[in-house]
């Protein structure tokens, strides 16, 4: 009979294996409190044992008469209070400006807005009550004119708009 060596990977590809596994420990002698189990049909609940493979022992689980384990439920979400029951000074209001806006066309490049329209538009915008300081307000005044570019002359102009409406 020739021998024929044995390929590496052949020997590689097989898991070493361990120790047989233990047979399954007997179940403990039941109380005379519960039934048996031959006599009432088993519970969904319950596990099957008969199912389960038996290369894995699992530990039988200990009896209790407390039934199913009731949910956990977080405790970090607070109720969501009924209909109606909110108070208005607890609700958020969006800033509602006092008057229309002015004609003040958008888009346009700043040397073409006057600084009556920058005074208009600066005034307009501390109309709705949100307290603003002069960054703010000049910010605010950039974003509704729509300048994109910042440069020496963008910044006098919406500054001194600003300076002078919240003065």
């Amino acid at each position: 009979m020739e021998r024929r060596p044995v390929a590496p990977e052949s020997v590689q590809a097989q898991p070493e294996r361990g120790p047989a596994p233990k047979p399954e420990p007997e179940p403990e002698p039941q109380s005379a409190s519960e039934p048996e189990p031959a006599s009432e049909p088993q519970r969904e609940s319950e596990p099957q044992r008969e199912s389960e493979p038996a290369s894995e022992p699992q530990p039988a689980p200990e009896p209790t008469g407390a039934g199913p384990v009731p949910v956990r439920r977080s405790t970090r979400r607070k109720p969501v209070p009924a209909m109606g029951t909110l108070r208005p000074s607890v609700q958020p209001t969006l800033p509602v400006h006092a008057r229309p806006r002015p004609a003040v066309e958008r888009g346009l490049p700043i040397t073409a807005y006057g600084d009556n329209e920058l005074d208009e538009l600066a005034t307009w915008i501390l109309s709705d009550g949100v307290p603003r300081d002069a960054d703010e307000l000049a910010a605010a005044i950039r974003a509704d004119l729509g300048l994109t570019r910042r440069s020496a002359r963008v910044d006098a102009a919406v500054g001194g708009a600003a300076h002078r409406a919240l003065s």
